[in-house]
């Protein structure tokens, strides 16, 4: 095993040969067995469109992206709202081939994947998404969910020519973190997840409100649900977003919401820290 990846219901895995297998819900074909079958123990996916290739990254959410040793991208599972970027909404049951024409010459370097929208950041440091757009989401009237218009590159200019190193995927937001350890969200925000002190929901990165962390710098970010996490250089973890379950790690009595960084409760470590490779 030399890598793994989490859905909502499955699980994918990278084995040293470059072959993946899965198992947990087989819905919408996410399993990339051919069938929608449920498989309690892991079950390899069809590879069969791969040829002789080996698998070196992938992504799990509601549908799955792998990157194989050819640079080739593939793709599998729900695909309702053109995730895939083919302008076909049919469900793929195994891997099939993701158009990625419009990166050019880059190289993909990292693959993300939400609810019905994934990212990919290329090696000329530009980040793509195709699939659901979340932030322009209605809240009312109409249930037509805004896509992006096949495989789009993102306006970073917000992070003024500072290279984005790493990103993370939630339900239905995202979050970027830069090479100065500043961080960045976009997506939907009903529930404070983007960090931002508001509840206006964003299509392009705009920062996280980093003033809580007193000057330190993010090492590592992650998302849940509707909920984001970041490490600082100093071993402590921020949480922010949804809360009404305790997502954020704090006291019983914050907020449901909470709309900026705040310290997760870190007293059961007994002074540890959390580290980061």
């Amino acid at each position: 095993m030399v890598a793994l990846a989490a859905g909502g219901e499955h699980r994918l895995l990278l084995d040293d040969l470059g072959r993946m297998w899965a198992w947990g819900s087989g819905g919408n074909g996410v399993l990339g067995t051919g069938r929608g079958w449920h498989e309690p123990n892991p079950v390899a996916v069809d590879m069969t469109a791969l040829g002789s290739a080996r698998v070196v990254m992938l992504a799990a959410g509601t549908h799955n992206l792998a990157l194989d040793d050819q640079g080739r991208l593939w793709g599998w599972g729900a695909n309702g709202v053109d995730q895939f970027g083919d302008g076909i909404t049919d469900n793929r049951w195994t891997p099939l081939p993701v158009d990625i024409a419009a990166l050019g010459a880059a190289r993909i370097v990292e693959l993300q994947v939400g609810d019905s929208f994934h990212l990919i950041r290329d090696d000329y440091g530009r980040v793509w998404a195709a699939g659901a757009e979340w932030a322009l989401y209605p809240d009312a009237g109409t249930s037509v969910i805004p896509t992006y218009d096949g495989l789009t590159e993102l306006d970073l200019s917000a992070l003024g020519g500072v290279a984005v190193v790493a990103m993370a995927a939630g339900s239905r937001h995202a979050l970027a973190l830069d090479a100065n350890g500043a961080v960045w969200a976009w997506g939907d925000n009903s529930a404070g997840q983007l960090g931002s002190g508001t509840l206006d929901p964003s299509a392009a990165p705009i920062a996280v409100a980093m003033s809580p962390l007193a000057g330190a710098s993010v090492v590592a970010i992650a998302t849940g649900e509707n909920h984001s996490l970041a490490l600082d250089d100093t071993g402590r973890l921020w949480a922010w977003g949804a809360n009404e379950q305790g997502q954020t790690g704090n006291e019983e009595n914050a907020p449901d919401i909470v709309l900026t960084p705040a310290p997760v409760d870190m007293e059961p470590l007994e002074g540890a820290h959390f580290v980061w490779p």
